[in-house]
């Protein structure tokens, strides 16, 4: 069990990486939380093109 989990929502995972994942892999469509930046985690948006804007390997602004 992770004492620091990054994530801002309060779920029955919080916490448990392995269950998070497992759980964001198999029922719960887009990447969870914790794996953007606190400026990220803060837009709500879950699939993997906002994971990459917020990692930098995406433009931040699409044309």
């Amino acid at each position: 069990m992770r004492e620091d989990c990054p994530c801002t929502r309060n779920c029955p995972r919080h916490g448990n990486c392995e269950e998070c994942v497992a759980n964001h892999r198999f029922k719960v469509p887009g990447v969870p939380a914790c794996f953007f930046t606190p400026e990220g985690e803060k837009l709500h948006d879950r699939s993997f093109e906002a994971l990459f804007r917020d990692r930098g390997l995406l433009p931040k602004d699409r044309d």
